[in-house]
């Protein structure tokens, strides 16, 4: 059901609010973000509330990924970027997964 190994379940309704802004620090610099929350919705979100994702985004354009955490553990930063300038093109970001310590 997560994408890591499980097989499908079939479409289930999902959910995205923001939750607020911060400034984050990853390896590919300070950002102020906006800080979506994604899940699933309805009855389907009692029994599966450990699928959360939490996105960054920047405040400003270009409005690129720049972290996303899940709640068993899952972390995904932007760690470089080539351009300092926000000109970002796909080659150019680079990105590293690891799990956070202590994930459910």
């Amino acid at each position: 059901m997560d994408g890591r190994g499980g097989g499908p379940v079939g479409s289930l309704p999902m959910y995205v609010k923001e939750i607020g802004t911060e400034t984050i620090a990853v390896p590919a610099g300070k950002f102020n973000c906006f800080k979506p929350e994604v899940g699933i919705a309805g009855m389907g979100g009692l029994f599966a509330g450990k699928y959360k994702f939490f996105f960054r985004y920047p405040l400003e354009a270009p409005h690129l990924l720049v972290k996303c955490e899940d709640k068993q553990g899952g972390l995904i930063e932007l760690s470089a970027r080539q351009d300092k300038d926000c000109k970002f093109k796909k080659k150019d970001l680079q990105y590293k997964e690891s799990l956070i310590q202590g994930g459910e």
